[in-house]
């Protein structure tokens, strides 16, 4: 995961999804929720509660299932 990290953070996105799907796609989505918590934190955006949960379950949700297709397709030994 660093190295996908690592590659994703220097803008080689290629590599970084070369090296990990689900890794660059929790980057990606860092990206997007870093500055979102700020801005939640400060008081200038406002959401439910409940649908923070669902979108929580949704990105693990993608999360996991990019892993376990990453790791089946890396022991079944196809490249």
């Amino acid at each position: 995961m660093t190295t996908s990290f690592s590659w994703f953070v220097r803008g080689h996105l290629i590599e970084s999804i070369q090296t990990n799907v689900a890794a660059t796609f929790l980057a990606m989505t860092c990206v997007v929720l870093i500055p979102t918590l700020f801005l939640g934190s400060a008081g200038k955006l406002r959401w439910n509660r409940r649908s923070l949960e669902k979108q929580a379950i949704v990105f693990l949700s993608i999360f996991i299932l990019l892993a376990l297709i990453q790791w089946s397709v890396r022991f079944a030994g196809i490249s």
